[in-house]
């Protein structure tokens, strides 16, 4: 009797280590993520006729850790849906040319993959933007709003 009762403590034992397992299995094919995305705005500050260069940052923020986040930006608010003509824009309609980078050196547009756009992959980027040198413009207060988006 005494034997009969220690195999059914060990089958009972051997049912608990297996059980939890598959368990667990089950709930990380469940998980999910929501991701957000802050940003700090390319600011160009004060223009004069020569290119000007600044940097802003894509910081992406998640509830679970995530591989492989794309950052893509759009060709911007006033642009006419062209990456390589963004524009910021003055409240009297005047504008300015610059571009997003995904490099310091300004050679691959931050875009959406399209056209000879790049996307970046990544939680913190570093975003290059170039303000283009040689524009005769009146002084105001210039902008332009990208859209960014995150694809995990």
């Amino acid at each position: 009797m005494c034997k009969q009762g220690s195999r059914w403590i060990a089958l009972l034992f051997a049912m608990l280590l297996v059980v939890p397992g598959q368990i667990q299995a089950v709930g990380l094919g469940r998980v999910t993520a929501s991701c957000s995305v802050t940003t700090t705005a390319v600011a160009f500050g004060s223009y004069i006729g020569q290119a000007v260069s600044s940097t802003g940052t894509v910081r992406v923020t998640c509830s679970a850790p995530v591989a492989g986040v794309q950052v893509k930006f759009d060709a911007g608010l006033n642009s006419t849906g062209s990456f390589s003509a963004r524009k910021l824009k003055s409240l009297s309609g005047q504008t300015l040319r610059y571009n997003l980078y995904t490099d310091v050196a300004h050679t691959k547009i931050w875009g959406d993959g399209t056209t000879g756009t790049y996307t970046q992959q990544g939680q913190i980027l570093t975003i290059y933007g170039q303000l283009a040198g040689g524009q005769v413009t009146i002084p105001g207060t210039y902008n332009d709003t990208v859209l960014v988006t995150i694809i995990w």
